[in-house]
Parts: C-alpha cells; structure tokens; sequence
C-alpha cells in the first residue's frame, strides 16, 4: 500500500513539473513574439532556443519568424547601403549574422559594403584628378571601376561627363558672345583682306587666310547697327568664301569650292535611335530633301546612322525630332447585345391522317380459292392508335448574348474579334482516275465578329470603320451523298463614324422578326366556323431578335506636334543646307522674344526712303557721331582703295578686344 502511495505522489509531481515547463515554455515563445515585433532580434535567438529545446513545438514558428525577420532586416541594409550610410547597413547585417550565421545574404551584403567604401575612394580620387585638370588621369582611375561594376551610376555619369568634355572639342567651337555687340560698316571696293584687318582690329578676331584665297577679292557693304558675327557671314557669302571655327576668337578663311569644302569641313557621325517611325522611312524622308553625304539604317535596333558636316547634321537633327513621334493609341470600350425571343403555340386535336385498307393472311400470298371466297370480313381496316391527339402546348424562350470587349489598337490598325463557335464543314474531294475520295475538314465562324479601324486626329476625335457580322447556324442540310451541310444565317453592317474622345455612338436597327402559322385539318369539318376547331390542330411560331453596338473611344495617347522651331526652320540654300539663314540681325533682337521680333518685323516694312549721294571731299573725314543717317559714298570713287579702311567706318560702338588682332 506503501509503495503505491510513493508511486501515486512521483506521477503527481511529474504532471505538475511538466505542466509548469509547458506554461514557461508558452511564456517564452510569448516574450520571444513582443521583442521580434519590437524591431529586436533578440527574440530569434530566444525562439532559437526554444526550438533546440522542443523541436516538435517552436522549430516551425522558429523558421518562420526568422525567414520574416531577414527578409525585413535586408531590405533596410540596402536601403541603408544605396543611400551611402554604410555603417547603418554593416550593423543591420552584423545583426542578422548573431542568429543566423549562414546567411548568404547578409555575407553577400558586408562584401559589397567593402567594395562601395573601396569604389568611394575610387570616385573621389577621381573628382580630385578632374579638379586639377587632369581629365585623362581621372579616366584612367574610373575605367577599372566601371570594368569591376558597370552598374555604379555615379562613375558612368563622371565618365560621361569626360566624354562629353571630349566630344565637344571634336565639333566646330562657338564664336565669343562679344561678336554680338553691334557694329556699322560702310565700304565701298574695298580689299577683302583690308576689310577683314579692320575687323581683326576692332573686335579682337584672329584669321587664318588658305593660300588659295586671292589676294585681289573685292567688296562693298553697307550696315548699320548688326552684329560683327552676321557681317562677316554676309562678306564671306558675297565674296564666295567660307570659315572655319578654330577657338572662339580664330577663324580659318577659305574658298567655296568643292575641293576646299572636302579638305576642311569636318565630318560628324550621329547616331539617331529611332522610337517610333521606321528607320527606311525616315531615310527615305531625309534623302527627299537634304541628301546627306552617308547615311545607314538597322531595321532591326531602328537606329539611323548619319555622316556629313555640322550644318546638315543640324537640319537632320531637327528632321528626326520632328518626325519620329509616338503613335497614337486608342481603348476601344464596345458592347455588343443581341436579345432574342421565340414563342410556340401549338392548340388543336391532330387526327389521324391516314386510315389503311388490308386482306387478312395475305403474307404469303393467296390462292384462286382464297380468292373465290373474299367477303366482306376479308377487308379489315386498320386506324392508329390513338385516334387522336389533344395537343396543348405553348412554349416561349428569350436569349441575351453580351460581349463587352475592351480593345488596344494602334493608329490606322485593325483589330477584329470573334465571339461564336467554329462549325466544322466536311468537304468530299473524288480522283476519278483511281475512283477513290477523301474528306478534309473546314470550319466556319459562327457568331458576333467584329473589325474595326481606328484614325485618330489631332484634335482628339476618332474615326472608326466598323465591320459588324452577326450569324447563328440554322437547319441542317443533307446532301444526296449523305453529306451535312449547315444553314448559316447572318447580319453585316459596314460604316465609318466620326466620334469625339469618350463620346459614346449606339448603333441598333438589327431587327429580324420571323412569323409562321401552320395547320392540320380534318377535311371539311376543319373548315366550319367555331366549331372547325375542334376538327383542326394549329401551329403558331414567332421569334424577334435585335442587335445593338456601343462604341466608346477612349485616347490613351495622341500625337504630340513638334514645337514651333521644329515645324518651321531654315534649311538653308539650294547649294548649302544651313538651319542658320544669311541675315544682318539688329543686335537688339538677340535678346527679344519671338513676337517681339515678328512686330519689329512688321514694322520694318516701310516705303524706301530715297537716298542723297554726297561726293567725297579730298580729304574724306568721319561722319557726325551724333547722327543717326547712314554713311553713303559714291560707287564710282576712286580714292577708296588708297585709304585706310578706318576712315570708310561708320561710327563703331567700342568693343573690348578678346584677342591679338
């Protein structure tokens, strides 16, 4: 008795030690749940242990807090990494490692923190080359970078902004701004060269003549208030002469001719990535109007490579932004209903329709005896069964068929649904010559189809050509071969609408109604008044059905028209292709807007004033500085070649010179 009570007290204890590790365990994983909410990961090392100790209870949760926690903890490392707060993103992953020292992840994210503090280094040893100066060093120290990560955004854009550096001394460099301070001129026969070492004494400019320019050029200009920039385009022109930009201040003068233009002009390559138009058709367009000297298309990347000098590749520059625009794209919201109804009524008492007159034991024939012996019993008539039939019956059915499809289309593409079945259509081919036949099958579109064409205009409207079929399959065709043939009903309506975005168009009038009234009578009793009802049995069908389209054109994108200067700009002469027109601009105009410049424009249209020749003295002085009327000599002088080009100026606005004439 002893012994059982000892027993009874051990299992007691045992219960309750094991009820208050399940309640200390509960607590735990408890805790362990608060600290992970908390943002601490504490509480997946707690839950770690939890479940080394009871796997069966916490190795599951334990998984799934900890696959949760990394997952959240690597999301902040990189956010924290990208942002370039390194020491943030290390103690994130410090902290995913003290549970989880496997983590791929994480070990991955500590070698690309080393890798960004040692590309760190790397960029700012190059900003502090390009600060020098020193443009090729900086190059050098960024190349193995960008071979190491070509993702590293920052060292592209510094590589890109040397090559940019780089490219641009390969293009013409642009004339000093001070070539835009006014400037008068009045020269008569003058020496071009003499003309061109008043300029280089006025303004600061430099010229480089070719030694083919001839030395005996001629000219005669007269301007007021331009700019010393379209003055010396003008004499150039005029004197069949071009330039060559060396540096801001330095001009490089030679010949209008085809040997010259080929020795000194330089050619740019252009690379034009196409988005949207055809590359054949742009090249196409280009070659219509301008010719470049090379051009090359890829069908299959769209890019256009062009080849020629500065002045045409600026014409084709604008060209392509003015043609390669975005198609326009429109959502087509249709709903097609069709409602259908059939009604049957079917009154009446069918009778028979035949009665049959026999011979008893005629199967096997009859003998001249049988025959002999025929009386009225011999005869017996034979009636269906039953007699008749009271047919009560009216049925009525109603059918509604609804697509609503949304279609994407491109400008000026077609888009065609069907929603229907295909029926298939046995085809029988014979060979006469070996008397054989064999079947092919077709099949055959039965329901509603629809097709539609969208243009969609500047102003947001849409036109659409709709071609709408609607067909259902009929009676069943036997053939004589015993082929099936089916009877296809069907409705099609055609037209072009013109519809505002959003606007919505109904189109209904698709209305087929079928009518058929049959009957069966009893011969002459069916015929009576009232009563011939009850000798007749009468059929009555009807159906109805309609059709209705809504269309809806929704515009996801239209076409964006080129801007002003895109639309129209100079393109040159037909010997030069240009997009800067030969013009002697008032200085003033340089910092004008464009209707500004159209009213001065307009303005500027007045009657000519008729103009005093005043004979030159022997000893020609500089007109009044005060007065605001033009200097004017005589043609016919002979004094102007021996005097000094100084004293033929008009009145020139000081200009601070920006180099040694």
């Amino acid at each position: 008795m002893m012994k059982r009570s000892n027993l009874q007290k051990v299992v007691c204890l045992s219960t309750l030690s094991l009820s208050l590790g399940g309640c200390t365990s509960y607590w735990e994983g408890k805790k362990a749940h608060s600290l992970i909410e908390q943002g601490n990961v504490q509480g997946v090392t707690s839950l770690q242990d939890l479940a080394q100790k009871q796997p069966e209870k916490f190795r599951y949760d334990y998984l799934k807090q900890r696959d949760k926690t990394t997952q959240k903890l690597l999301q902040q490392a990189q956010e924290q990494r990208l942002a370039g707060h390194l020491e943030e993103a290390t103690t994130i992953y410090n902290n995913i490692l003290s549970y989880d020292p496997q983590s791929a992840e994480a070990l991955r994210g500590l070698l690309l923190i080393e890798q960004n503090k040692k590309e760190s280094y790397v960029l700012n040893s190059a900003k502090d080359a390009i600060s020098q100066g020193k443009s090729d060093q900086a190059g050098e120290i960024l190349e193995p970078l960008i071979r190491t990560n070509p993702s590293n955004t920052e060292a592209r854009a510094l590589r890109q902004s040397l090559s940019q550096n780089s490219r641009n001394l390969a293009f013409d460099p642009q004339l000093n701004a001070s070539l835009r301070k006014p400037i008068s001129l009045a020269f008569v026969d003058v020496d071009v060269r003499s003309l061109f070492d008043f300029l280089s004494q006025t303004s600061g400019l430099n010229f480089i003549f070719d030694r083919e320019v001839k030395s005996d050029l001629k000219t005669t200009i007269f301007a007021r208030d331009t700019s010393i920039e379209d003055a010396l385009k003008l004499i150039l022109k005029t004197s069949q002469l071009k330039m060559k930009v060396l540096n801001d201040m330095t001009l490089l003068i030679y010949s209008d001719n085809d040997d010259k233009r080929r020795q000194y002009d330089e050619l740019i390559v252009r690379n034009f990535y196409l988005k949207n138009i055809e590359p054949k058709k742009m090249q196409e367009m280009i070659k219509a109007l301008i010719t470049p000297k090379f051009m090359y298309i890829d069908e299959k990347l769209k890019i256009l490579v062009v080849r020629d000098n500065a002045e045409v590749m600026s014409v084709v520059e604008k060209l392509v932004e003015s043609y390669d625009l975005v198609e326009p794209e429109v959502l087509l919201e249709v709903e097609v209903l069709e409602v259908s109804s059939n009604d049957m009524l079917n009154l009446g008492v069918k009778y028979p329709e035949q009665v049959t007159l026999g011979l008893n034991n005629t199967a096997t024939g009859m003998t001249v005896n049988q025959l002999k012996k025929l009386n009225s019993n011999s005869y017996p008539l034979f009636f269906p069964d039953p007699l008749a039939i009271l047919n009560l019956k009216q049925t009525s059915g109603k059918t509604r068929t609804l697509a609503n499809p949304r279609i994407r289309v491109v400008n000026q593409n077609k888009a065609k649904f069907l929603i229907g079945d295909k029926i298939p259509v046995i085809t029988t081919t014979f060979n006469q010559n070996s008397s054989t036949s064999t079947e092919s099958i077709s099949y055959l579109d039965v329901g509603v189809s629809l097709t539609v064409q969208p243009v969609i205009h500047i102003n947001d409207d849409v036109s659409i050509a709709i071609d709408m079929e609607v067909s259902n399959k009929g009676e069943e065709i036997k053939s004589r071969t015993g082929l099936l043939a089916y009877q296809i009903g069907t409705r099609n309506v055609s037209t072009t609408l013109r519809l505002h975005n959003g606007e919505t168009q109904v189109l209904a009038g698709l209305i087929k109604n079928d009518q058929s009234d049959s009957a069966s009578h009893l011969p002459g009793l069916g015929k009576l008044p009232i009563l011939g009802k009850l000798f007749s049995d009468e059929t009555n069908r009807k159906s109805h059905s309609e059709i209705v389209l809504l269309i809806t054109p929704r515009i996801i994108r239209n076409m964006t028209p080129p801007t002003l200067d895109n639309n129209v700009f100079s393109s040159g002469t037909n010997d030069s292709v240009s997009t800067k027109p030969l013009r002697l601009t008032p200085s003033a105009d340089y910092s004008l807007t464009r209707s500004q410049i159209v009213n001065n424009a307009n303005q500027a249209i007045v009657t000519p004033q008729p103009v005093n020749i005043i004979p030159l003295n022997s000893n020609p002085s500089l007109p009044d500085q005060s007065s605001n009327s033009p200097r004017n000599i005589p043609l016919n002088s002979q004094t102007s070649d021996s005097l000094d080009p100084s004293q033929l100026a008009s009145p020139i606005q000081q200009v601070s010179p920006q180099g040694t004439p």
